[in-house]
């Protein structure tokens, strides 16, 4: 249902727009587009150039073309670039030959000049070259002459799915699947490299003062007959509403301070089934807290396996044990000797949850005599020995949990 008059009074009420300056338009329908287009002509003012300075553009999107490489979309700003011309980037201080020079439909040019969008295909092998706001500019500029532009700033990264090969064999095709995406996201001259997996968790409690962890500002706008929900969610994530304002008489805008460990699962997959869709949602970093977390050891057969081991908030550090115990049994099959699976909290070994499947059992007492003392101490021998035969599956299952 068109909610377009409720939508006016928000912007108006949030944003200060007057009425005159809203337009009202449907790209799905194709209702009013021309609207735009003349208030881009009537607005927006004629880029301000030098057409006679050497080359000069500047970043705004990239895409990996197959066999050709990444295809970087600029924004021309002094001069012009042709096919062959010598180029480097400012911050990252790379060099590149142009290869093509193109507009947006795509066709080819020969030529893009200052106050032109176009494409440009390069020497570039990486699409995370092609850092969004990074400068492009002649060769026969001086570095330390050039008046070089800022990054942008860095976008909000937001989870859309969680893959998990079955094969290991194919992480490597997915790692190159995901490299050739687009992340090329601007870093602000900074890598910073995080590892925050469960087999790094520090071995030595004694040297640890207290933790932190990411934290992060949450903005959502919601009907206010979701609100009750809402806040149940938030809560449950180990929330703070910090505050809280009235957008018009049925919707409201609330933020929220958030642990990231939080909303990496499907917080907002809750978030959005809860208001039937209506929710809108935004979020950004908001530094480090304190945290009372520990580490969370699942034992096979009294082996740890680190893929199942989690960094979890010690307040549900017993149900989350208990949970992936529980699932584990579900999984694995019987095997030929007993398998154990245990819980264990951090470095102290303290088990918190814990499980047996039986072995499967063999009755040849019907046709031969033996010692079943014999048979008990080979299974516990297989038992130390053997290797539990984990399925695949049984890692994905329980990281959906």
């Amino acid at each position: 249902m068109c909610r377009h008059f409720q939508v006016v009074s928000q912007m108006e009420n949030l944003f200060d727009f007057s009425p005159s300056e809203i337009l009202y338009v449907s790209a799905k329908n194709g209702t009013n587009v021309s609207s735009v287009l003349e208030a881009i002509i009537e607005r927006v003012p004629c880029p301000q150039v030098k057409l006679g300075s050497p080359f000069r553009a500047r970043i705004f999107d990239s895409w990996f073309e197959p066999y050709r490489g990444p295809a970087v979309c600029v924004s021309v700003l002094d001069g012009a670039v042709v096919k062959g011309q010598r180029i480097r980037t400012y911050h990252s201080n790379c060099e590149y030959e142009v290869l093509e020079v193109g507009i947006m439909h795509p066709e080819m040019r020969e030529c893009l000049y200052a106050g032109q969008v176009g494409y440009l295909l390069t020497t570039m092998k990486h699409v995370q070259d092609a850092t969004v706001g990074e400068t492009l500019y002649d060769l026969s500029i001086e570095r330390h002459n050039l008046q070089a532009l800022p990054l942008f700033r860095p976008n909000a990264s937001c989870i859309y799915a969680s893959l998990y090969p079955m094969d290991v064999s194919e992480y490597s095709i997915l790692r190159e699947s995901v490299h050739k995406l687009a992340l090329n996201d601007s870093y602000n001259g900074e890598r910073i490299i995080r590892l925050l997996d469960a087999s790094h968790f520090p071995k030595y409690p004694s040297d640890i003062d207290h933790f932190l962890e990411p934290v992060i500002k949450l903005t959502i706008l919601i009907p206010n007959q979701y609100a009750p929900e809402v806040d149940k969610l938030c809560t449950e994530a180990r929330g703070e509403r910090v505050d809280w304002s009235a957008m018009d008489t049925e919707s409201s805008m609330q933020q929220w301070k958030l642990p990231f460990a939080e909303v990496c699962g499907d917080f907002f997959e809750r978030l959005k089934r809860i208001t039937s869709g209506y929710a809108t949602y935004n979020y950004q970093p908001d530094g480090y807290e304190r945290a009372e977390i520990d580490l969370l050891v699942i034992q096979i057969n009294d082996r740890p396996v680190d893929e199942f081991s989690q960094i979890v908030p010690l307040r549900v550090m017993k149900e989350r044990a208990k949970l992936i115990v529980r699932k584990l049994r579900e999984e694995i099959p019987r095997q030929q000797f007993e398998v154990r699976i245990k819980a264990t909290m951090g470095q102290s070994k303290k088990t918190i949850a814990e499980t047996v499947i039986a072995p499967m059992k063999k009755d040849f007492t019907g046709r031969l005599k033996g010692n079943f003392g014999e048979q008990k101490a080979g299974k516990e021998r297989m038992k130390q020995i053997g290797r539990v035969q984990i399925p695949k599956e049984a890692f994905v299952n329980v990281l959906r949990i």
